[in-house]
């Protein structure tokens, strides 16, 4: 596959991968933090704006 050039070499090179944690791990989040701004429904949102604009 090709690789980027330059500065930093090959850590440049964004393959653009965009992964969600766990449900049970934000919902561990928000209850740790007592926040509910970090339970997985209000993050899975912010998740969805990224896929929808990239």
């Amino acid at each position: 596959y090709p690789r980027a050039r330059g500065l930093g070499g090959s850590t440049i090179h964004s393959a653009m991968v965009n992964s969600v944690a766990d449900r049970r791990d934000f919902d561990n989040l928000a209850a740790m933090f007592n926040d509910s701004t970090w339970s997985y429904i209000h993050m899975r949102n912010y998740s969805k704006r990224i896929e929808n604009n990239l």
